[in-house]
């Protein structure tokens, strides 16, 4: 019902584009820092944040006091983890590249000429582009592709807030997946969890 529901959206999206592009427009780039890490039932108490980081483009169409604000973003999610098992030191780090399409409704509290803050939340749909971990036991290092045990799909609902000053913009979201990843058989529960922290330039 979830996937369904977040697919429902994407489609009135795309059918309402030619309505959204009568209104005000904005195109811009932006990019920034990813704070990655995995929930869920089965995620490690010992899982820790994975720096990655997020590049693209997005689309602003201006409805008053709401944003519309598309996205098409490169991003890097992940965990890594690292301690002692049976007296031997290893470590464990798990990479997932992602092509993920924000979709984003935008109130904005102060809408000025020069200035607009803006709280935000909706959904995304992320595609899996590869996927590798890296273990390190006793000094010795493995990598591994892990894309076949994982889906290659992440649906998730962003939350945040972000403060526009001319065509810079200044943005922070958290980035929370809906469902688990794993795709391994096993069953398992592990759901991507991201804060976000970008600069945007508007282009136009």
């Amino acid at each position: 019902m979830r996937k369904m529901f977040l697919l429902a959206a994407f489609l009135v999206g795309f059918v309402a584009a030619p309505t959204f592009a009568q209104l005000p427009f904005t195109l811009g780039v932006k990019g920034g820092l990813n704070l990655a890490d995995v929930t869920g039932e089965d995620a490690s108490d010992d899982s820790e944040m994975l720096i990655g980081f997020h590049a693209g483009a997005y689309a602003q169409f201006d409805l008053a006091v709401l944003t519309i604000q598309p996205e098409l973003l490169y991003t890097v999610k992940g965990s890594q983890e690292e301690g002692t098992m049976g007296g031997v030191d290893y470590s464990s780090t798990s990479t997932l590249n992602y092509f993920e399409i924000p979709v984003l409704v935008k109130y904005n509290l102060l809408p000025t000429p020069m200035m607009k803050a803006s709280v935000y939340a909706g959904p995304s749909l992320a595609f899996l582009l590869s996927a590798n971990n890296e273990q390190e036991v006793n000094g010795v290092t493995s990598d591994t592709d892990i894309a076949d045990d994982l889906t290659s799909t992440d649906f998730g609902l962003n939350l945040g807030a972000s403060v526009e000053l001319s065509k810079l913009m200044i943005d922070v979201r958290y980035n929370m997946g809906l469902s688990s990843v794993d795709d391994s058989g096993a069953d398992m529960d592990f759901k991507n969890s991201v804060i976000m922290l970008s600069v945007g330039y508007a282009l136009m």
